[in-house]
Order: structure tokens, then C-alpha cells, then sequence
């Protein structure tokens, strides 16, 4: 990772709205670059283990059915969490998302600080936050997450669609310290305290 301008005791956030972007380019945009160096506290592994396990109820409120459509699930996975839900109207509700005006999306530059908190992909590329406050995302094949200079959490799913708050994390020293899931994960919701 390379060193960003940021002062010390900057806390950062997330004002995204990434619905599905992946990159795989050493510099894939602004807010995405791989990742040089990590330093991966491996007897810290984020798992379900440590993790909270939400129930149906808290899964329904983090993630109504838009969201839900936003982030591709499919019509089984939706009517896992709301079964009064006909695949017919969960269908409808897909034609209607694609139809609708996307959101700006608004990262921080990875480039410019290993003090944002980062979330990284598996292909190396990197997902960046400033400033404290909660933002919805959706990033997929998520192996690590990197506080940087902050103390975060986030919102994620495995592959058989349990869904976690991970432990709150941060701030590391040094910066580049990252902690690794213990299987790929997809994340839908960024908090930084």
C-alpha cells in the first residue's frame, strides 16, 4: 500500500454506493488499487466464530429487498429472509431496480493514505473509506479488511447467505495491517465509529 496524506487521527468512513464494481487492474479507478503490502494478523481471522450472526428479523432491516436486488440475489435468496413475497413480485421489483437512476458513487482514493479503511479483494484490488458514518456497498470475493488509521466494521455474507457484522477492528499499527476472512466474502455495509 502506499503512504497517503492524511494526518494522524483522521477518521475514516464511507460514502459509497458500489453495487457489484470489481476491478482486476493494478490501478483499476480512483477509489481501487492493488495492494503492494499487507501484513495479515493471521491468529486474527475474521469468521463466523467471532463474528454476530444476525437473525431473519435483523437481516430484513439491514437488508430490505432492494437492497437485496441490488446486490443480485436471486429470487430464492430474497424469499429466504421474505417468504411473503411471491417470485412474481420480487421480479417485478428487479425490472423496476434496473429501470431506476443509479446513485453517484463516492470512495476515497486507496492511492493517497493507508489511512482510509480498506476493504480488499481477492484479485488484490481495494475498496477505500473516509470519514466516520455508516454507507451501503456491495463487493464481492472480499478476502481482507485493512482499518488503516480507524476503527471499523462490516456487514457481510458468506456463500451460503448467513449474514455477520464482523468484530470492530482498528486502529492498527502499522497502517498496513490487514485481517483476513477465513473464506471469501461478499460486503454490503461499511461503519466506521
Amino acid at each position: 500500500m502506499k503512504k497517503w496524506g492524511l494526518r494522524t487521527g483522521t477518521v475514516v468512513a464511507l460514502l459509497a454506493l458500489a453495487l457489484g464494481a470489481g476491478s482486476t487492474g493494478a490501478v483499476a479507478s480512483p477509489g481501487r488499487v492493488v495492494s503492494e503490502t499487507t501484513q495479515v494478523i493471521a491468529e486474527e481471522i475474521i469468521d463466523p466464530s467471532n463474528s454476530i450472526k444476525l437473525t431473519d428479523a435483523e437481516v430484513r432491516e439491514l437488508m430490505p429487498i432492494d437492497r437485496m436486488i441490488a446486490a443480485g440475489k436471486t429470487v430464492k435468496e430474497i424469499r429466504q429472509y421474505f417468504p411473503e413475497k411471491t417470485p412474481a413480485e420480487i421480479k417485478k421489483l428487479q425490472r423496476e431496480a434496473e429501470l431506476a437512476p443509479k446513485p453517484m458513487i463516492v470512495e476515497a482514493n486507496c492511492s493517497l493514505s493507508t489511512e482510509f479503511y480498506g476493504v480488499l479483494r481477492s484479485d488484490g484490488s481495494q475498496y477505500c473509506y473516509a470519514y466516520a458514518g455508516s454507507t451501503n456497498t456491495y463487493i464481492n470475493a472480499v478476502s481482507q479488511l485493512c482499518p488503516g488509521n480507524n476503527m471499523g466494521r462490516t456487514y457481510y455474507a458468506t456463500v451460503s447467505n448467513a449474514y455477520y457484522w464482523s468484530p470492530w477492528r482498528g486502529p492498527v499499527n502499522p497502517l498496513t495491517t490487514c485481517y483476513r476472512f477465513s473464506v471469501l466474502v461478499s460486503v454490503y455495509i461499511v461503519q466506521i465509529a
